[in-house]
């Protein structure tokens, strides 16, 4: 029983140390927005890729993701990124196709003219680049509240584990008394 309470800890210590850096590691999209660059992004593809996810309202539809290659150019270099940032479906609605089907004829139609692009840029490390940044599609509470439930059951855990090393220990000072 003990080795699995440890385990569970340790798996929850994961999956905990996964929910933070995937969260709070690396740059805010509020420090981004207000402290990197802008530059002009030119974009080369794209495509709209489908991410399972669950809506109530269809049963388990999916929704779209961004997968996008662009370009910028800072103090004359010129980079490339893949990085599309925070958006939410205003911002990456210029990228969504027709959904329906095309004829050779009507192939150069497909993809619509997107527009002007602007990226934000990394002033200490000008490779680094989002093309979005909307600070209102990153909540951070939701990872607070992953965060706090799962130091919650490590807590409860970790007080399951002191209490049977301390029964086991108890159990083993009456075996050596007798």
């Amino acid at each position: 029983m003990l080795l699995g309470v440890v385990g569970c800890m340790l798996m929850l210590v994961v999956m905990g140390l996964g929910v933070y850096f995937t969260w709070f590691a690396g740059p805010q999209p509020q420090e981004v927005a207000q402290t990197w660059d802008r530059a002009h992004a030119e974009i080369l593809d794209y495509r709209m890729a489908v991410r399972l996810g669950y809506n109530r309202v269809h049963r388990g539809t999916s929704a779209d993701k961004l997968e996008v290659r662009y370009a910028y150019v800072v103090d004359g270099r010129r980079y490339e990124s893949t990085e599309a940032g925070w958006y939410n479906h205003r911002d990456i609605a210029p990228f969504r196709a027709p959904r329906r089907a095309f004829t050779d004829d009507e192939l150069p139609l497909r993809r619509p003219e997107l527009g002007e692009f602007d990226c934000y840029v990394n002033p200490q490390n000008p490779a680094e680049a989002v093309l979005f940044c909307n600070t209102s599609s990153h909540s951070p509470w939701v990872a607070v509240f992953v965060l706090a439930v799962l130091a919650f059951f490590a807590a409860a855990g970790g007080y399951e584990t002191y209490r049977c090393a301390r029964m086991l220990f108890v159990r083993s000072k009456g075996a050596e008394d007798k």
